[in-house]
């Protein structure tokens, strides 16, 4: 990385510990993605923790990894974050923390590891920095499994920066990966970080034919997918998904040549280096969303993205691009499912971003949910990569969102995700692509039975359903003629009479002093003057004069609503 430090490590923040009885924790996160800001001891076993925000704000505390020394075997712990600002978590659907014991992993070849009971979600007192709202609080309590070791704890499976340029090193130095698969640098980030772009396609060999005229190019034969992660940093099970298409994509498989020879991938496995680094939970240096900036023309301020949608428009005047895709992982919802951009201004590609979708759910029935998508293209999103994409005529153009917790369906009900899950993803992906794009007539036949399928209804999402029922409320609010709304005025004019008539005949003339009195009440008192000074007066001619007062503003009303 370039973006600085010290290669003798940091200095020790903690307290130092006083001999071998001295029961204080050891924490550190001042290594790359690494965050957690401060720790406090509150009882022997017992720490509030404090996440950093990311730099150059006062949100997004989200992600959290840090490493932890000095615990004992024999002691339940008790650990609280206290900084969160999201009300609503997956640790209250029953996600627990990632731990990874050093020793474990050595001895083994255990590594990271769901761990922690008693975990509650709840809102605390702690106000956060606008001072408008309260913060979010994380408690778990545990045990650890060896003394004398060294713990990590994680909001999801950590993939560094430098694991990327490891697997990058990896495929650069093999020859036959080599051959199909060009890497080179998109740009540079703020901090001087290279934003790596990989080419994947099988070379074609030139060919002349019988009238010695050339074959068409690659670009005119091939059509183009792009691929992109890590555009928020924390959401790192968006790069497992990506080392699991790339797997695959540059393995030997009969499917992986298909793709190979028929599509040109571009992709880009990390948008977001910088923020990967400093651990930021979803922003980059300058404390900036990158996803809500495809649309910048700030070069400067913004490399990553500007480069990235520069190089789309340039790749779309060489070829079909037929796909574009962007890996997240999810906070607040359980199994995969993708965000997409509904055509309903084009009658002849209505609903057809949803095959492919579709296609995925039926593919991979245990993780993936088509009831958890949405085609709605909102405002407030169109600064993000999938809405950019599509409005310059990508028609399948996703953001594909994997949960940090698991999933509620099939055979996997209730059970967390692992690496080897999220990269299984990036090869059902790529599966329903080969199904999406696939000349064959069974497939055309397959994609036709989804089409129909979305044309007739049986494949709705939840979004869907809550239009459906937004648009019966509407209807059956429209249908109403104007006799009806006429039978419903005189039924409330009836209801309002009947309502004053029961008031007159239950109301006494005496009335208690303190209780606050209506214009008719008062009128009543006044009456009751007049009476008690005259008694030749009768009490029906009080109750007429108060029918008078009554009456009057109904009557009004009537005479005003009347449509007629």
């Amino acid at each position: 990385s370039r973006i600085g430090g010290n290669r003798e490590g940091c200095r020790s923040a903690a307290v130092p510990l006083q001999g071998d009885v001295d029961t204080t924790v050891l924490f550190e996160s001042r290594f790359e993605s690494g965050n957690l800001m401060k720790a406090v001891q509150v009882g022997e076993f017992d720490y509030e923790l404090y996440l950093r925000y990311d730099l150059y704000t006062k949100r997004n505390t989200q992600w959290y990894y840090f490493r932890l020394q000095n615990v004992r075997v024999d002691q339940r712990y008790r650990f609280t974050i206290v900084n969160f600002f999201k009300s609503t978590s997956l640790y209250s659907a029953g996600m627990r923390p990632l731990m990874y014991s050093v020793q474990d992993a050595e001895t083994k070849g255990i590594g990271w590891r769901r761990w922690g009971e008693e975990i509650v979600y709840y809102k605390n007192n702690l106000l956060a920095p606008d001072n408008a709202t309260n913060m979010y609080s994380l408690t778990w309590t545990c045990k650890f499994p060896n003394n004398n070791d060294t713990y990590y704890f994680a909001h999801c499976y950590p993939y560094t920066y430098s694991d990327l340029q490891d697997y990058l090193n990896e495929i650069q130095n093999d020859r036959s990966k080599s051959d199909y698969c060009k890497q080179k640098v998109l740009c540079r980030t703020l901090a001087g970080n290279f934003i790596y772009m990989l080419t994947i396609t099988n070379p074609v060999l030139q060919q002349t034919n019988p009238t010695n005229t050339s074959t068409p190019s690659e670009h005119q034969v091939k059509k183009g997918v792009v691929v992109t992660a890590r555009v928020h940093p924390g959401e790192t099970n968006g790069s497992w998904m990506m080392k699991g298409l790339l797997d695959f994509l540059l393995g030997d498989s009969a499917d992986a040549k298909l793709l190979r020879d028929n599509f040109i991938f571009k992709i880009i496995p990390m948008l977001n280096p910088d923020g990967v680094i400093v651990g930021n939970y979803r922003c980059s240096l300058a404390g900036r969303d990158l996803n809500r900036n495809y649309k910048t023309v700030l070069k400067d301020a913004y490399p990553s993205i500007w480069h990235t949608r520069e190089m789309i428009k340039r790749f779309m005047t060489e070829t079909e691009l037929v796909l574009y895709c962007d890996f997240h992982g999810h906070s607040r919802k359980q199994n995969v499912f993708v965000y997409g951009c509904e055509n309903k201004h084009l009658p002849n590609e209505r609903l057809k971003e949803r095959i492919f979708p579709a296609m995925l759910a039926k593919n991979d029935p245990s993780k993936f949910s088509y009831d958890s998508c949405k085609f709605k293209v909102q405002k407030a999103k169109e600064g993000t990569g999938r809405i950019v994409m599509w409005s310059m005529g990508v028609m399948n153009s996703y953001t594909l969102e994997a949960t940090f917790c698991g999933s509620t369906q099939g055979d996997r009900v209730g059970q967390h995700f692992t690496t080897e899950d999220l990269e299984s993803i990036g090869y059902h992906f790529l599966d329903s692509l080969l199904d999406y794009c696939d000349p064959d007539e069974t497939k055309e036949q397959y994609r036709q039975s989804i089409c129909n399928e979305l044309l007739n209804g049986n494949l709705r999402t939840q979004e869907d359903l809550l239009d459906i029922s937004a648009l019966n409320d509407d209807l059956i609010q429209r249908s109403k003629t104007r006799i009806d709304i006429k039978r419903e005025i005189s039924i409330a004019i009836d209801d309002k009479r009947t309502r004053v008539r029961t008031i007159e005949k239950s109301r006494t003339i005496k009335s208690a002093p303190t209780v606050r009195r209506s214009k008719s009440q008062l009128i009543v008192t006044t009456k009751r003057k007049e009476l008690n000074t005259n008694t030749s007066q009768s009490i029906s001619s009080v109750i007429s004069i108060l029918s008078i007062y009554v009456y009057f503003p109904i009557i009004s009303y009537c005479t005003s609503s009347d449509p007629n």
